[in-house]
Order: structure tokens, then C-alpha cells, then sequence
């Protein structure tokens, strides 16, 4: 069952300014992406793509910055899936993501696997 949808579009030039900043990066980023990001070279555009993700799954989460959750709480992997330290095994997480020049976009859906429909 879908418990949770969340989408994001992000503006990617409105993170130039944070993306090299490591206490930023650190509020946001787990300690192993932010290694995936050093290790992936330039780093233009892949912050803004893991940031939107993020953002997408805290809609889809529904609770918010402002109720105790943390950026850090969430963690993507190299290939882009979401990780819920929060919701670990009751909780399926698809995320999909695409990104362009100017914008990075982000669909993430909850799926509890332990509610079950009825018809």
C-alpha cells in the first residue's frame, strides 16, 4: 500500500554556492555521500540531484523539517535509491530521479509492505 508520495523540482544553479561548502554539505549529506561525491569528480550537478531526492522523500514522508526530522536521517545510494533510517523494514522506498541542465526533478513513493488493501 502507498503511504506516502513526494515530488521535487529543484533550480540546480541555486545550490552553486553551497557546493563546496563542507559544513553545509554535512548538515545534509551522510558522511558516506558525501565521499560518493568527492569520489564522482566535478561536483556540479550531483549535489542538487541528491538534495531533491531528499526533499522529495521528506514530502513523502510527510512529517517535515519542523517535527524533529533530520536531512540526515535519509540517505541515497551511488544508483540513486533512497534509504529511511526511520522506516527501515517496514517500509519500501522507490525513488526516481532526473536531472537537466538548470533542474533536477525527483519522484519518491513510501510503500508499507506491512498494510495490505482490501477490495
Amino acid at each position: 500500500m502507498i503511504c506516502g508520495t513526494g515530488i521535487d523540482l529543484f533550480l540546480t544553479k541555486r545550490f552553486d554556492p553551497h557546493r563546496l561548502d563542507p559544513d553545509f554539505l554535512s548538515q545534509i549529506f551522510t558522511l558516506k555521500e558525501i565521499e560518493e561525491l568527492e569520489r564522482s569528480g566535478p561536483l556540479r550537478d550531483r549535489p542538487a540531484m541528491l538534495f531533491t531526492l531528499k526533499e522529495a522523500a521528506l514530502k513523502a514522508r510527510g512529517n517535515g523539517l519542523s517535527r524533529g526530522w533530520a536531512w540526515r536521517t535519509l540517505a541515497v545510494t551511488a544508483d540513486d535509491r533512497v534509504i529511511d533510517a526511520d522506516q527501515e523494514g517496514s517500509c519500501v522506498i522507490h525513488a526516481a530521479a532526473a536531472q537537466c541542465r538548470r533542474y533536477s526533478l525527483a519522484l519518491v513513493l513510501f510503500e508499507d509492505r506491512t498494510r495490505r488493501t482490501t477490495a
